[in-house]
């Protein structure tokens, strides 16, 4: 039986990054991350992969609002594989890999973003 992983994005705002800009990093980002899990997807076929986030019809049955913390400067996105063991794990490596090159791209505009 395959099993499910659930790697888990952190976006967290630094003090000080205002509401707009906020609101333009965290598009950005999200488009990004977007485009990885789509990256993903085709790679890595044989996986089922879906995210769940604050965003609107992504939050896999929660509300946007479990997604977000510490006063909306902190966004969760998560993303569950369902699959081959070997397969779940090389995507995982590979979605750490996009996560730590998106952190150095976003962490000078005041956007940090790590994964486990």
């Amino acid at each position: 039986l395959a099993e499910r992983r659930t790697d888990t994005v952190l976006l967290e705002f630094a003090e000080g990054v205002g509401l707009f800009e906020r609101v333009d990093l965290l598009r950005l980002a999200g488009e990004a991350l977007d485009r990885v899990v789509a990256a993903l997807k085709s790679r890595y076929h044989v996986l089922s992969l879906e995210t769940r986030s604050w965003r609107p019809g992504q939050g896999g049955g929660e509300a946007a609002s479990a997604f977000v913390a510490r006063g909306d400067r902190a966004h969760l996105l998560q993303v569950v594989s369902d699959g081959p063991e070997a397969t779940r794990r090389a995507a995982a490596v590979a979605l750490l890999d996009a996560v730590r090159t998106l952190d150095e791209t976003y962490a000078p505009k005041g956007l940090r973003l790590s994964a486990t």
